[in-house]
């Protein structure tokens, strides 16, 4: 394999971890601020939906949910949010509780509660895979500085994997967003029930789904976009001042 060659597979390699990298940070910060909930929570109109299925529902006491308040449906997700990164511990002592009593009642029922452990699950690998993607990311640094290739310059990378972005959301957009979805939850989740009516699901109310995970897939995108901006041009400083210094 001449040089050419192995730098072109070199920075493929080097662009594909470092995204996935980005996408970690992008998930940790993100989950520090439970996803941007309270940002859409008018948007997503969960005010409304809770007014509108909480009463549905044939469970009487889940009924009583609709006496909860905007500041009480942001500590629930935030809640489900922090059991998801914590390996689903917790997912059964989250309560809510209904304004002007004292009573608190379980959120949610126990295929719910299977479907956020299943969920911790994919979590906890997307985060063990990305620790492997770090040290890929280092390795393939090395590798170029051994073998003096540069790092694809950020003005042609950087604009090479927005065009991929762009062009993976227009095929979504094609397929279907939400066909893409159950899709994707009929391959992960086959084992155990993950789609809940509004009626009978008070978690699927609070997250008004699954319209809150398009915009969090977004919002996780364009913020890894941006990590991943930042890495690229640090890596272009890094390997310049390591060839200035030999």
């Amino acid at each position: 394999m001449n040089k050419k060659t192995a730098g072109i597979l070199l920075n493929i390699l080097f662009g594909v971890c470092l995204f996935y990298t980005s996408a970690f940070f992008s998930w940790t910060a993100m989950s520090k601020f439970d996803f941007g909930y309270s940002s859409m929570y008018k948007m997503l109109d969960i005010d409304g939906m809770v007014r509108k299925y909480a009463p549905k529902n044939a469970d009487s006491e889940k009924k009583l949910f609709v006496l909860t308040d905007r500041e009480e449906h942001e500590r629930l997700f935030g809640e489900i949010s922090r059991a998801i990164n914590s390996a689903g511990e917790g997912l059964e002592n989250i309560e809510f509780r209904p304004m002007m009593t004292e009573q608190s009642y379980k959120l949610l029922t126990t295929p719910e509660i299977q479907h956020l452990m299943d969920v911790s699950d994919v979590v906890f690998w997307f985060k063990i895979s990305s620790y492997f993607f770090i040290v890929a990311s280092l390795f393939c640094i090395i590798a170029m500085a051994n073998q003096k290739i540069r790092p694809a310059r950020p003005i042609i990378a950087v604009p090479v994997t927005l065009g991929v972005l762009c062009l993976s959301g227009l095929l979504i957009y094609a397929f279907g967003v939400k066909e893409v979805f159950y899709f994707l939850h009929e391959v992960v989740f086959k084992e155990h029930q993950w789609f809940f009516y509004y009626e009978e699901s008070l978690m699927t109310v609070l997250m008004h789904a699954p319209d809150i995970f398009g915009y969090i897939a977004l919002m996780l995108v364009i913020l890894a976009f941006v990590f991943y901006t930042a890495l690229m041009f640090i890596a272009g400083v890094l390997f310049s001042l390591n060839r200035g210094i030999n």
